[in-house]
Order: C-alpha cells, then sequence, then structure tokens
C-alpha cells in the first residue's frame, strides 16, 4: 500500500496509472515530498528573516522612543537643577542685603503700579473721550434723521393739502356749475315748502291723534270708576242713540241685555 500523500499538489501529480512500476512511482513521490519539504523551509526562513526584520526595527524604534524619552528628562533634570542653583545663588544673594533689595524691589513695585494707574487712566481716558465722540455722532445723525423725517413729513402734508384744497375747489366749482344747470334754487324752495306742509300735516294729525287718545282715555277713566248698574245705564243710552240715529225704532231693535254690558257691544266703549 502507498503511504498517504504530504501535500495536495503531490496527489495532484500522480497519475492512476501511467505504465510505471511501483518503485518508480514511489521514487518520484519522494523528489516531490523532498521539494515539499524544501519550499516549506525556504517559506519559513523566510517569514523567520521578516519576522526578524520586524522586531528588530521595532525594537529599534523602542530604544529610539525610550533614548529620547531619557534625553528629554536628563534635559529637564538639567534646566530644574540649574534653575534651583540660579535661586539659591539669587537667595544668598538676598541674604547678604536684605534691605537694599526690599527696598529695591518696593520701589520698582512702587514704580511699576504707579506706571499701570497710569496706562489705565490714559485708556479709561481715551475710551470716556471715544464713548463722548460716539454719543455725539449718534445724536447728530439723530437730530439729522429727525429733521430729514420732519421735513418728508411736512412736505407730504403740503402735498396732501394742496390736494385736498384742489379737490374743494374743483368739487365747489363742480356744485355751482350743477346749481346753474339744473336750476338748483328753485327746486330746493319747492322741497322747503313740501317738507313745511308735510311737517305741518304731521303735527295736525298728532295733535287729532292725541285729542282721540284723550277722549278715549277720558271714557275709560269714566267708565271703570262708575258702578256696574251705572256703566250698564249708559251703554243703553248710547245704544238707545244710536238706533235712533240709524232711524230704527228703541223698542224694535232693543233686545236682552245683561248686567255685565251687552254682549258683543262692549267693544266700542
Amino acid at each position: 500500500l502507498a503511504s498517504p500523500p504530504l501535500s495536495p499538489t503531490s496527489r495532484a501529480s500522480v497519475a492512476p496509472d501511467d505504465g510505471r512500476t511501483l518503485a518508480e512511482k514511489r521514487l518520484q513521490r519522494m523528489v516531490q515530498c523532498k521539494e515539499f519539504a524544501q519550499e516549506l523551509e525556504r517559506n519559513r526562513q523566510e517569514f523567520s528573516l521578516q519576522h526578524a526584520q520586524a522586531c528588530s526595527a521595532a525594537q529599534q524604534r523602542a530604544d529610539d522612543l525610550n533614548r529620547a524619552r531619557v534625553n528629554a528628562l536628563k534635559e529637564s533634570a538639567r534646566l530644574w537643577l540649574q534653575r534651583s542653583h540660579d535661586a539659591a545663588e539669587r537667595r544668598r544673594r538676598d541674604n547678604l542685603n536684605t534691605s537694599e533689595v526690599f527696598d529695591r524691589k518696593h520701589t520698582a513695585a512702587a514704580q511699576r503700579r504707579a506706571e499701570q494707574r497710569d496706562r489705565e487712566e490714559a485708556a479709561r481716558e481715551k475710551r470716556l473721550r471715544e464713548t463722548v465722540q460716539h454719543v455725539l455722532k449718534v445724536q447728530s445723525a439723530a437730530r439729522l434723521y429727525e429733521q430729514e423725517k420732519s421735513d418728508a413729513a411736512q412736505a407730504g402734508l403740503n402735498k396732501i393739502d394742496a390736494a385736498a384744497t384742489e379737490r374743494a375747489n374743483l368739487k365747489r366749482a363742480e356744485h355751482l356749475a350743477r346749481i346753474e344747470r339744473d336750476n338748483f334754487t328753485e327746486r330746493r324752495e319747492q322741497a322747503a315748502e313740501r317738507k313745511r306742509l308735510e311737517a305741518r300735516a304731521f303735527v295736525v294729525r298728532a295733535r287729532k291723534e292725541l285729542a282721540a287718545k284723550e277722549v278715549r282715555s277720558d271714557r275709560n277713566l269714566h267708565v271703570l270708576r262708575r258702578s256696574a248698574l251705572e256703566r250698564e245705564r249708559e251703554m243703553r243710552k248710547e245704544r238707545t242713540a244710536r238706533e235712533v240715529d240709524c232711524g230704527g225704532s228703541p223698542t224694535s231693535l232693543r233686545g236682552p241685555s245683561s248686567p255685565s254690558g251687552g254682549g258683543g257691544e262692549s267693544s266700542d266703549g
């Protein structure tokens, strides 16, 4: 039995039956396995070389970074030592002449404060001047705008007044022309006369209506103030008088009456 293939390429390279002997086939198979092993070894060596190079580069970058950090720390330490040495030297000098240094510092500080106050005062005055100038400019512009607005409004009012005067003159002229054309005076007198007659007729009608209302009111009050028997007697007299006026006989036209006032004829009262 033949041994299993070591790679897919070795299986594909062996033909099922090509007329060769088993020894030849095994020899060919061994050659193929050896070539495959050599190929794997070359790949492994290339990968190892690439990996070694990458590791070496990474190590070099790490060494450079660490070296840079160490150098930065050394430089920082050197600067700190220099500042510390300078401060110690200043303290030593200050301890030698403390009063003189204090006076000198106090004088310098006072001078700096005075200069600072002068600068602040100058800046304050400058801002004040700029503010005053800005306010004056704004006020001037506002007055100019108000004046222009007032002038424009006055011009508009003058135009409106002129147009209104012109329209009034035109209407007056048209009215006078219409009066002259349509004989308005005579028609106005006729209308006034008709109005006076209508007012007089209305007054006459009103007086008649008031007189009739007063008569009816007096009669109703008179009827209400009389007793039932007196009201019946008066109503009979009135019926008799109406019957006589109509030309009929009082005895023939008189019908039965009731104490309440004679049926439907009570509506005449």
